[in-house]
């Protein structure tokens, strides 16, 4: 089993040193978690009124973010497409 360990300190790291299109997927995703921010308050019957939908796209964003800095720091940097069970050949690996 190959296992990719990154050399740097912190998850930020990890990301800053990967390749761009890395980089431009995770602020792809950050940016549509902050975009729910602007759709917390709404207006309905001209009253200003808190959505909940919102405000539970803002927590699940926080858990992940704690959850994969959390995993980070336990297991490193893991490239996990190594670990396939069928190799690029098509065959099933052998264990061991």
């Amino acid at each position: 089993m190959e296992e990719a360990t990154h050399a740097a300190a912190t998850l930020n790291e990890a990301i800053a040193a990967g390749p761009l299109w890395l980089r431009a997927w995770i602020a792809l995703l950050i940016l549509t978690h902050v975009a729910s921010l602007v759709f917390v308050f709404g207006r309905v019957d001209g009253k200003l009124t808190f959505r909940p939908e919102c405000a539970a796209i803002i927590a699940s964003f926080i858990a992940a973010a704690l959850a994969m800095d959390w995993i980070y720091q336990s297991y490193g940097y893991v490239r996990l497409f190594s670990d396939s069970p069928i190799s690029s050949s098509g065959r099933p690996r052998m264990p061991g």
